[in-house]
């Protein structure tokens, strides 16, 4: 499993919880589970990290997808637990999967927000990451092909070649 591999190398608090617990989370999704965790290519390997936008802790979940796979935000705000985080992150993942049958869509989508790329296919007419690639926010074309290089380079595996 990719993140916890590059989270071993960098944050040693993290891992030990996260390989402790990791494999049980991560086997509750259908496999591929790698690309569902895209945290392992944020720059900020911090399990209490919060964003301007309001998405917080390691995998960086907004508010109301985190409510949407379990997590309470009040009165103890669960997005910045590794654990829980993890398995509702690799839950909206799949979901994403599931309904854009890409995993460069999901990707963008997981970035970026599911309706920002929904509306940015509709406007353009796409059924391609490709087609609206050049239509995200920068960091959504940066991230993609970022998570895809790597996955590439770690698994020898194209996401287009993942089920």
């Amino acid at each position: 499993m990719l993140i916890f591999k590059t989270i071993a190398r960098r944050a040693g608090a993290v891992v030990k919880t996260l390989e402790t617990n990791g494999q049980t989370i991560l086997m509750q999704i259908p496999e591929p589970a790698d690309p569902g965790e895209p945290r392992a290519f944020e720059p900020s390997f911090d399990p209490k990290a919060r964003s301007p936008a309001g998405a917080s802790g390691l995998f960086q979940l907004m508010p109301a997808t985190a409510k949407r796979y379990g997590l309470k935000t009040w009165p103890l705000d669960q997005r910045l637990k590794p654990e829980a985080s993890a398995r509702a992150a690799a839950q909206y993942l799949e979901y994403l999967h599931g309904h854009f049958k890409d995993w460069r869509l999901a990707l963008a989508a997981y970035n970026a927000g599911e309706g920002t790329v929904q509306r940015m296919m509709s406007r353009h007419k796409a059924r391609t990451y490709d087609e609206i690639a050049t239509h995200l926010p920068a960091e959504t074309q940066l991230y993609v092909p970022r998570v895809e290089a790597t996955v590439l380079r770690r698994e020898g595996v194209k996401l287009a070649e993942l089920r």
